[in-house]
């Protein structure tokens, strides 16, 4: 009788084991689902932070090379301001000037 009943024990401890077992498994694929979505939608997030990011730095080597040009023509027209020797000079490189830096 007491090893029936002992059996009985183990029987029943392995059938709450395998309703939790199954309980698990109902929520696992769930919660695993929801995890799988919220990775997509932070790479999602990711790959669109870095397009914008590869734009930016692209327009930031296109105003860099925009800027190196305007001084550099501005450096020649102050090395041709310096060159001047008449007054009817002066007053054309200061007209190149003042156009150049309103462009």
């Amino acid at each position: 009788m007491h090893s029936d009943l002992a059996s009985l024990m183990n029987l029943q401890s392995i059938d709450t084991r395998i309703n939790e077992l199954t309980r698990e498994s109902e929520v696992f694929p769930a919660s695993l689902s929801k995890l799988e979505n919220a990775i997509k939608k932070s790479r999602d997030v990711v790959d669109g932070l870095t397009k914008k990011l590869t734009t930016l730095f692209e327009e930031k080597k296109t105003l860099e090379g925009a800027i190196a040009d305007a001084k550099a023509h501005l450096d020649k027209s102050q090395d041709l301001l310096n060159s001047i020797k008449t007054n009817r000079e002066y007053d054309a490189v200061h007209t190149q000037i003042e156009i150049s830096k309103r462009l």
